[in-house]
């Protein structure tokens, strides 16, 4: 193995590390979109609304 080979294997490595680092901080940051959706739901639902003083 040359130089130039050893040095082409470091730098793809090091690229396909970021990336799935890069896709983990993004999966990462949308389920937490998702739990904070989640509580909101939750803590609309739990919490009556003043609308719901004319239903009859």
């Amino acid at each position: 193995m040359s130089w130039d080979e050893a040095t082409l294997a470091v730098l793809g490595a090091t690229g396909m590390v970021a990336l799935l680092l890069i896709m983990l901080w993004e999966v990462l940051l949308k389920v937490l979109e998702v739990i904070q959706a989640w509580r909101t739901v939750r803590r609309a639902l739990r919490t009556p609304s003043s609308n719901d003083d004319h239903v009859t």
